[in-house]
């Protein structure tokens, strides 16, 4: 009888705490105080910027968002949405499609380079990974790496230190 109090006693506490935590959420994505809500916040205000001055196709030219808004300061948090923002959907079509070959080359040649390559582009949805020194580094070690399959596929000699 006694282990039985404390089971529902257990219970209670763990009911109690359900309902007084209704507002916890995975994901708020209108909470502009939530990471996501704010990403829904930033990208809003730069397809509005884009959209009312007639920048959709050839995007803002400019280096950072400081133009969508004076008086608040922040970055894309999104690869994608950053070349939108600065190339245009032309600059994004023309990357994707650079992207494209990449996966397509990785993914005939070397599995391990396609999935890293995919686990970069996934995390760039997020965030602005190739505009970042560290992502500069990746950007050039997945272009090396795209002219080195493209080369090996060719049938030409593998490079050794007489070629170098």
């Amino acid at each position: 009888k006694k282990n039985l109090d404390i089971k529902q006693k257990e219970l209670n506490l763990s009911i109690f705490q359900l309902e007084n935590n209704k507002t916890d959420k995975v994901l708020e994505f209108k909470n502009r105080k939530s990471s996501e809500g704010y990403r829904i916040y930033i990208w809003n205000k730069i397809l509005n910027y884009l959209i009312e001055n007639k920048k959709v196709l050839t995007g803002s030219g400019y280096i950072g968002t400081f133009v969508v808004d004076s008086n608040e300061v922040f970055s894309a948090h999104s690869q994608y949405v950053d070349i939108f923002f600065r190339t245009g959907l032309i600059g994004l079509i023309i990357m994707l499609f650079i992207y494209l070959k990449f996966l397509i080359v990785f993914y005939k040649k070397n599995i391990y380079l396609f999935s890293s390559f995919i686990a970069v582009l996934l995390y760039g949805l997020f965030h602005e990974t190739f505009k970042q020194s560290q992502g500069g580094f990746l950007f050039i070690f997945f272009i090396i790496s795209y002219i080195y399959e493209n080369y090996q596929s060719k049938g030409l000699p593998k490079m050794t230190k007489k070629f170098i």
